[in-house]
């Protein structure tokens, strides 16, 4: 079905989390979902077909679909093979990832914005407390003001210093199908993960990223399809995407 939709192409699959936690990837992981993660991984090197892919935005259509968990154990595969990642939680209007996370909410983004005299970027950027190289900016305080936020110069100027520090920046963004946040980012990002969800997704959202991607809205748009069924026997239902990996090098 998203195949016959739209034209974006897919970065890969992964499957359901049958685990409760929230992070999946580590040195020992060797489940069919942990791979998955390897082989998006990988496809991810290639998918701006040798241009700079640094910072990479993450979204979705709505709420669910499984951004926010992506976003970090992406991250950690990334961490794991020696590269610096940070992540940035801008998905200012309900933030999830202190509490995927086990972490307590602090000072975060939306402090570091609005107060830059008061705080140092060193206050709000925390390395992960088991996941080596792997840095996580928290959105911080609710702001009222979320979208004057996203198009702040100073939102822009912290990614690119953060471009020159980490060898990843992560930026996980509200979803799209409900309000425009994200789409400000677009010319500080490099290539644009968009998930989408099994039996979750509508057909409706499905156009919305065929929109984005013929109509160039965020740079390199790639589909990342979750919750993907298992089958009995090879352990997931890989094949078909595996088949569809080509697509990237023709973007």
């Amino acid at each position: 079905d998203v195949q016959r939709i739209t034209r974006t192409p897919s970065l890969g699959e992964i499957t359901k989390n049958t685990t409760g936690a929230s992070l999946v990837i580590t040195k020992e992981s060797t489940s069919p979902l942990a791979e998955l993660f390897r082989l998006i991984r990988s496809n991810l090197y290639f998918a701006t077909a040798g241009k700079e892919n640094k910072v990479v935005l993450i979204t979705s259509s709505m709420s669910g679909e499984g951004k926010t968990f992506f976003c970090i154990n992406l991250g950690a595969s990334l961490a794991l093979m020696g590269k610096t990642v940070v992540i940035l939680e801008l998905d200012l209007r309900r933030p999830t990832m202190a509490r995927q996370l086990g972490i307590k909410p602090g000072l975060g983004i939306t402090n570091y914005l609005i107060g830059m005299d008061k705080y140092p970027i060193e206050d709000i950027i925390k390395q992960h407390k088991t996941v080596r190289n792997l840095f996580i900016a928290l959105s911080g305080s609710i702001p009222p003001n979320p979208s004057e936020l996203m198009t702040s110069k100073n939102l822009a100027n912290l990614i690119r210093d953060l471009r020159e520090k980490f060898d990843y920046v992560l930026i996980d963004t509200a979803p799209v199908g409900k309000v425009a946040d994200a789409f400000s980012l677009n010319t500080v990002v490099d290539s644009t993960i968009y998930l989408m969800r099994f039996n979750y997704t509508t057909k409706s959202h499905v156009e919305l990223i065929d929109d984005i991607y013929v109509n160039k809205k965020f740079p390199h748009p790639m589909i990342v399809f979750n919750d993907s069924k298992e089958v009995s026997g090879y352990g997931y239902k890989s094949h078909e995407i595996e088949k569809e990996q080509i697509s990237l090098i023709n973007l």
